[in-house]
């Protein structure tokens, strides 16, 4: 029985301190950002300048909070890479 008189405890989680970019497909760490970066689907990344020609970028299509890492969770954004100026398949 509840005492009516007692308010409920909040529970509180602390806002994840750093920002990891996965390749879904590969389930490859790509980037590890020291800060939070809450991206939407379908934010573009630009993850390599090309002068090497290994240019890339990272499609967001999920982000999700990962706090099985560790005493502080990750916000994990996974991405898609694709050809630098394209789009999704």
């Amino acid at each position: 029985m509840m005492d009516i008189n007692v308010e409920p405890e909040v529970l509180r989680a602390s806002v994840p301190a750093e920002t990891l970019v996965m390749d879904v497909k590969s389930k490859r760490q790509l980037l590890l950002v020291n800060g939070f970066m809450p991206l939407p689907p379908g934010a573009r990344i630009e993850l390599g300048s090309g002068a090497d020609g290994n240019a890339a970028d990272g499609i967001v299509v999920q982000t999700r909070i990962w706090a099985a890492s560790g005493p502080k969770p990750l916000l994990v954004l996974d991405v898609t890479l694709v050809k630098p100026g394209e789009d999704l398949p």
